[in-house]
């Protein structure tokens, strides 16, 4: 079963031009059409038209969001690290002068 069989809403299946998927993203058209020759977004063909379904639009925000999310979560995760470490080796330090 396809994404479009899944699909229970019609607004999912309406296909929309580069520049209308360009004005949704609020990118350039150049990077649509990067990201389309890249398999990130899933176009169809009709005739030498590109169409780009909206649930392809939809996707490829929903998988890019959730990476964002997990590099940012990794990212904070580091710099937690980092300040643990800091202060467990401040804390030795301290306690190494003293002896």
């Amino acid at each position: 079963m396809n994404s479009f069989e899944n699909s229970n809403n019609i607004d999912d299946l309406k296909l929309l031009s580069i520049n209308e998927a360009r004005k949704l993203l609020k990118i350039r058209h150049e990077v649509v059409k990067k990201l389309i020759n890249e398999g990130m977004i899933k176009v169809i063909v009709i005739g030498n038209r590109i169409k780009i379904p909206m649930i392809s639009l939809k996707k490829f925000i929903e998988e890019n969001s959730k990476r964002l999310n997990e590099e940012a979560n990794e990212q904070y995760k580091l710099k937690r690290i980092d300040y643990i470490e800091n202060q467990i080796n401040l804390i030795i330090k301290k306690h190494t002068r003293r002896i």
